[in-house]
């Protein structure tokens, strides 16, 4: 230890350090040799320096400031995924695809260090990539969370994540059919073996989730009615699975049944083998790409317009709207947590509902 500089020395190796007692994250306090201006990171050139270095570290730690972290991003975005129990299976999948591409891309970076810079500069790469959009998104989404939890934890005073714009993504254009094209559809799906599976999606617009997680002890064929209690989804490793509850309180819902679906569910009933309403092959859950190959077949042979399966639910919405049922009516109906939404989805599938608001509106004021 220099004579005119205490707490700093010259090291074995030559290198000119200072000591100071400081906590660290945890609050335990513990002796540091720091050899390099934490400012500028250069190594220290005399004693001088370093006793300015030291006083300044000394005047930080008396205003309760913590050492900067040198934990990675990596090594914390791994640990933050760890403590996310809340996740349901489907959601830990899609949170771990997140959460492995923000290591590939940033996490050698210690979080500390990370700039609004380098997260453009990881976007754009996922961009030249070619991921979709969509996914791009999802990913920002991810790395935004933790980031927004590395403040939390006082390891960075702002959020980087948060004041770079994500990448755009183009809404997929929402297709439905028209009565006539419903009708030729089941007429042929009415021959199908899952008949009463095509009639409740386009009857009640349930989602393909809710129905193939659908058991039996959800039907009550003697009140006409089935409630909606599950959802099939995947694990954290893509394999299908039943959901404990749908995503929403308002996805548990009951729903009336119509006399030919009950019928149809009652002689299902009668030679049933599966605790499950439409089970797979082997008796357990119904694959969704299964249930898609046979949609895309009775499409072709019904000789109508393609859609996705999803879409099937789009059209008994926007039915129901069409017929005047009420928005919250319709919002029930689907299990959606706020009318708002359903009306942001299907409203300008609705023709003429614009025009038709404001005539009635220039009628009413004509007749004053």
């Amino acid at each position: 230890m220099t004579r005119e500089y205490p707490g700093v020395r010259i090291l074995p190796s030559g290198a000119i350090a200072y000591t100071i007692r400081e906590p660290d994250h945890a609050g335990i306090v513990r002796h540091r040799t720091i050899t390099r201006d934490q400012v500028t990171g250069e190594p220290f050139r005399t004693p001088a320096a370093a006793h300015r270095a030291r006083l300044r570290h000394q005047a930080r730690i008396a205003a309760g400031q913590r050492p900067r972290s040198r934990e990675t991003t990596g090594s914390y975005a791994r640990a933050w995924l760890k403590t996310r129990r809340d996740l349901k299976p489907a959601s830990l999948r899609v949170y771990r695809y997140a959460v492995e591409q923000v290591v590939a891309g940033l996490g050698e970076i210690p979080v500390a260090d990370l700039r609004p810079s380098d997260v453009r500069r990881f976007l754009d790469a996922l961009i030249q990539r070619g991921l979709a959009p969509r996914s791009i998104c999802l990913i920002h989404a991810v790395l935004k969370m933790l980031l927004d939890a590395a403040v939390t934890d006082e390891l960075i005073a702002r959020n980087p994540a948060q004041r770079v714009h994500r990448p755009g993504v183009t809404k997929h254009e929402v297709v439905v059919w028209q009565p006539d094209e419903i009708r030729k559809f089941l007429a042929v799906a009415d021959a199908h073996p899952y008949a009463a599976l095509w009639r409740l999606a386009i009857e009640t617009g349930m989602r393909i989730g809710e129905l193939r997680g659908l058991s039996w002890r959800d039907i009550d064929v003697a009140a006409g009615q089935l409630t909606v209690r599950r959802t099939a989804t995947v694990d954290d490793r893509g394999r299908p699975i039943l959901g404990d509850s749908p995503k929403s309180p308002a996805g548990r819902r009951t729903l009336p049944l119509s006399p030919r679906v009950v019928a149809l569910l009652a002689a299902r009933r009668a030679n049933a083998t599966s605790t499950l309403v439409f089970p797979g092959r082997s008796g357990g859950l119904l694959r969704r790409d299964t249930l898609g190959r046979w949609f895309r077949a009775l499409v072709a042979e019904a000789g109508i317009r393609p859609i996705r399966l999803h879409d099937l639910r789009h059209t008994a919405a926007t039915l129901l709207l069409l017929q005047g049922v009420p928005a919250h009516v319709v919002a029930a109906v689907l299990g959606h947590s706020n009318p708002s939404v359903t009306l942001g989805v299907y409203a300008h599938l609705i023709p003429g509902s614009t025009r038709d608001a404001l005539d009635l509106l220039t009628r009413y004021l004509d007749a004053m």
